[in-house]
């Protein structure tokens, strides 16, 4: 009998552990990233030597945020996960697409009441939390080639099933828990160069291998080549990587608006900003300050 309640005893404190050590991860992460890097700090080491130091330079460096001339920017969608930051001209084409949904439609609900037909994209639901005339939604994934897996369709073929492969001016959100830098590794320019916004989600920015570093580096460098990054936001669900002086989430996400169609100017905003919040309530806010590099 005691043998029993000690063996019952003993799963329950390894099971509550796991518990939290899934929770807490990023948070410890973090921490074990910003002793690190106060440790190399100390060592006074010279930092252009650091190759973590390096790639997340080049990532602040591609990724560097701009600001529009005119207009503001605005949040559309939920208070926390599901909301994005938009600018608030809208083109005259009112055509969305919205690639990633699972369980919240808000984006794409604002998106309809401004007079947008929202185009949504996701394999992994069954149906929609809810419904609306404009939207239309297909139980398909995005993936960067053509695939043989039905449920699976490039950004191109999403254009030409809906009749929009000649069309200008849309905007795309697209969060796909990952799958984006296959998309953007095989995407065309051109067809970036048909949103005039973009909301992306873009994820595992902390793995630093020389191979991921190198891919990453090579599609954010096709994502910007013809949109500027107006605003960046930190998703509090991951952990960050501190280099130097330079704060880098695990996800992030990213607006950007085509490079043709705005003026822009330097921007010395300091991150985040009063309409941007948390994506989950368990973590603070990240507090990114300045990521562009001084």
């Amino acid at each position: 009998m005691i043998k029993k309640k000690i063996k019952q005893l003993r799963f329950r404190w390894h099971r509550d552990i796991f518990e939290q050590d899934s929770l807490y991860r990023p948070v410890l992460n973090s921490l074990l990233s910003f002793l690190y890097n106060e440790t190399l700090a100390r060592q006074g080491i010279n930092w252009d030597d650091n190759a973590i130091y390096q790639y997340a330079k080049e990532i602040h460096k591609i990724l560097e945020v701009k600001k529009v001339t005119e207009g503001k920017l605005i949040r559309v969608g939920n208070k926390n996960d599901g909301g994005y930051i938009m600018h608030d001209s809208f083109s005259q084409n009112r055509i969305a697409y919205s690639i990633g949904i699972f369980d919240d439609v808000t984006w794409d609900k604002e998106m309809a009441e401004a007079g947008y037909d929202v185009y949504m994209y996701d394999h992994t639901i069954d149906k929609l939390p809810e419904n609306n005339e404009r939207f239309h939604w297909k139980k398909l994934g995005i993936c960067g080639k053509g695939s043989a897996d039905v449920a699976l369709k490039t950004l191109n073929e999403m254009l030409n099933d809906n009749g929009h492969s000649k069309e200008n001016g849309m905007v795309l959100k697209i969060d796909v828990e990952g799958c984006e830098w296959e998309v953007l590794e095989s995407i065309e320019e051109d067809m970036l160069h048909k949103f005039d916004q973009i909301l992306i989600e873009l994820h595992n920015l902390t793995d630093t291998t020389m191979d991921e570093a190198t891919y990453k580096i090579k599609c954010l460098k096709k994502l910007t080549r013809h949109h500027e990054v107006i605003h960046i936001h930190g998703n509090n669900n991951g952990c960050c990587l501190f280099s130097n002086d330079l704060i880098t989430p695990r996800y992030i996400e990213v607006t950007l608006l085509n490079r043709d169609k705005y003026e822009f100017a330097e921007s010395e905003d300091v991150l985040p900003i009063i309409i941007d919040a948390p994506c989950t309530d368990r973590f603070p806010e990240i507090e990114l300050g300045r990521w562009n590099l001084r």
